[in-house]
C-alpha cells in the first residue's frame, strides 16, 4: 500500500536535476541524473579525434624540415620556418588542451578556453585558404570550427553546472 501512495515528484536543482521520490512512510531520496552516456560518449570520441588530429598536424610542422613542408601543403612559402613551427607548438598545446584538462579534472576550463584558441586558429587558416581560392580546405576548417565549438560549449556549460538533458 506503501508504494500506492508514493508519489514521483520531479524537482529542478541548480546541479544535476534531481528526482525527489516521496513516501509516507520514508524519508526522501535523491537520485541525480547526469548528462546521458551516450552524449559523454560522443563528446569523449570528438576531444580524442581533435586531439589527434591538431597533435599529428602540430608534430608534422614542427619535426619535418622546412622544405618537406613545402612538398606537402602549397601555403608553406607565405610564412618563414619559425612561424611554421610556431604554428606546431600552439596545435600540440591545443591538441593536448582539448582533452586533458577536462578528463583529468585538472583546472577544466581550460578545454573550452583551448577549444576557442583552436577555432581561432582555424579561422586563421580559413583565411589563408580564401586567399588562396582553395574552397574544400575553406569547408573542412568550417567543420572543424563547429566541432570545436560544440566540445568547447558542452564542456563549459558542464563547467558552470547546466544540464540541458
Amino acid at each position: 500500500m506503501a508504494n500506492l501512495r508514493s508519489t514521483i515528484a520531479l524537482r529542478y536543482e541548480p546541479n544535476p536535476i534531481i528526482i525527489c521520490a516521496k513516501s509516507y512512510f520514508s524519508t526522501t531520496h535523491y537520485l541525480p541524473l547526469y548528462k546521458s552516456y551516450a552524449m559523454n560518449t560522443i563528446i569523449l570520441v570528438l576531444q580524442i579525434g581533435l586531439c589527434a588530429l591538431f597533435i599529428y598536424f602540430g608534430l608534422l610542422k614542427l619535426i619535418l624540415p622546412f622544405k618537406e613542408i613545402e612538398k606537402r601543403v602549397s601555403w608553406a612559402n607565405d610564412y618563414p620556418n619559425a612561424r611554421l613551427k610556431m604554428f606546431g607548438v600552439f596545435e600540440i598545446l591545443g591538441g593536448i588542451g582539448i582533452i586533458a584538462p577536462h578528463q583529468l579534472d585538472i583546472s577544466p576550463i581550460l578545454t573550452p578556453i583551448a577549444a576557442t584558441g583552436l577555432a581561432m586558429v582555424m579561422a586563421g587558416a580559413a583565411v589563408v585558404h580564401l586567399r588562396r581560392d582553395e574552397i574544400k580546405m575553406i569547408l573542412l576548417n568550417i567543420v572543424i570550427i563547429f566541432l570545436l565549438a560544440g566540445v568547447g560549449f558542452n564542456t563549459l556549460l558542464e563547467i558552470l553546472g547546466v544540464n540541458l538533458n
